[in-house]
């Protein structure tokens, strides 16, 4: 599948590395001997040479925060351009055509995984289009000032541009999985607004760039639309503020930017970052839903957060239970997936101890096959073949023998001359029959006599 062609001299090391890794190629130090390498690897693509590649060595994670950083830069570059095809045009083309090879590579196993994969290269594909339309303008720019014509407003030139205009050069094709161009839907229906007040239940700002950059990938907006419709995004102290900017500002990237240094402290990453090492699971919190939350939040800051460190601070927050249970295991745990499955293998581990029961006590009128009950060794069990009364084994009060009045065994146990007594209240002398407080038979018949 064809890429872009990037030239290797406008790659720096962490590209440099990735592109020999593909190609099964590392320990390698140097930029200088990087370049060569590839270059040479390259050449023999071209020439049709047969090279035996390693299975693609990078994990999904791995991709998307390589992506999400590559594309904050690129858009950096991109804003600092000033359209003329130059070294720094090249520059940028090159890490635009690295993104895009790489998010053609990455493997997404999930429906969570491609949507992010799909909003990967939406972003990568808009990257080009707002440097296509930089050389543009900087083009009609100089053929006014050739032909003395002044320069038109810089947002209409680029509104007349047409998708024809933006294609991607030797462009790689892009997944029948990505959304369909249908109708945009007017942003004011989105109900989304950043009023810069710090209330409770306001979005914070990162979380309100967050949903509307979701929401406009669902609706199939572009940035241009997010920026012609601003005024439908903002409220309160955000709106007063946005509309002393809208007209020193021209596109949305650009606009954000500002939002950030307007609405966020200087030290925003080091705050952010402080706030991430305190977070700790919850105790009613499943380590899943932890695992996203602490996602989300390495994500909002605008600086890359490298895979061991994540790691690092998620094995100290989680729950002691995990912990513990983990201990042996956490040096080898290498990627967040690896602690998660192993996290959730343990959920389903406390949740069969919390349920555990004990067997119950032997009880001998329900029980179908008695002797293979469970019998504690430290409780004095009947025989199951006995009638007594289980109250003479399970009371708190001393045993005490029917038939000799003594403590310490019961009646069937008694060495002593059986004596007789009522089974049923067990008065001495009598039986059931002839008991006149059990049988009043019997006291009637005593009366009559």
């Amino acid at each position: 599948m064809a890429s872009p062609q990037f030239e290797t001299n406008r790659l720096n090391s962490e590209e440099l590395l990735y592109e020999l890794a593909i190609r099964g190629v590392d320990g390698v130090t140097t930029v200088d001997v990087m370049r060569k390498t590839l270059r040479a690897l390259l050449k023999l693509e071209k020439d049709g040479s047969s090279i035996d590649y390693p299975s693609y060595p990078f994990s999904f994670d791995e991709d998307r925060a390589a992506l999400f950083s590559k594309i904050t830069e690129i858009n950096a570059l991109i804003q600092e351009f000033d359209g003329s095809h130059d070294a720094t045009y090249k520059k940028i083309f090159s890490k635009y055509a690295y993104a895009l090879g790489r998010v053609n590579r990455s493997k997404s196993s999930t429906d969570d995984e491609q949507k992010i994969r799909s909003k990967l290269i939406v972003d990568i594909l808009g990257l080009k289009s707002d440097l296509e339309k930089k050389v543009k303008l900087h083009e009609r720019s100089i053929a006014n000032q050739t032909l003395g014509i002044p320069d038109l407003d810089l947002v209409d030139i680029a509104d007349t541009s047409s998708d024809s205009d933006c294609d991607v050069i030797n462009s790689t094709p892009i997944p029948s999985s990505l959304p369909s161009a249908n109708k945009v839907q007017p942003i004011f229906k989105w109900n989304l607004k950043f009023r810069g007040e710090n209330k409770i239940g306001d979005l914070s700002l990162s979380a309100f760039l967050e949903r509307v950059e979701e929401t406009r990938i669902a609706r199939n907006a572009s940035h241009h639309d997010l920026f012609n419709s601003g005024i439908d995004l903002f409220d309160g102290k955000a709106l007063v503020w946005y509309r002393s900017v809208r007209k020193t500002v021209r596109d949305w990237n650009t606009l954000v930017t500002l939002l950030r240094e307007e609405f966020q402290p200087p030290d925003y990453n080091d705050k952010l970052f402080d706030e991430i090492k305190r977070r700790t699971q919850g105790a009613n919190e499943s380590i899943g839903l932890y695992i996203a939350v602490m996602n989300n939040l390495f994500d909002r800051l605008t600086i890359k957060v490298t895979e061991a460190t994540k790691l690092k601070i998620l094995r100290n927050n989680i729950a002691p239970f995990y912990q513990t249970q983990l201990a042996l295991k956490l040096g080898d745990i290498t990627t967040t997936n690896e602690l998660l499955t192993l996290g959730r293998k343990l959920e389903e581990r406390k949740k069969a101890v919390k349920t555990f029961n004990y067997p119950p006590s032997r009880k001998f009128n329900s029980m179908l096959e008695p002797d293979l009950a469970y019998v504690d060794a430290n409780v004095n069990q009947p025989s199951c073949s006995s009638n007594v009364n289980l109250t003479e084994v399970t009371s708190n009060k001393p045993i005490v023998c029917f038939n000799c009045n003594k403590p310490g065994h019961i009646a069937r146990q008694c060495n002593e001359a059986p004596r007789k007594y009522c089974y049923r209240c067990k008065r001495p002398n009598f039986t059931i029959r002839t008991c006149p407080n059990c049988n009043s038979q019997s006291g009637n018949a005593n009366q009559r006599r």
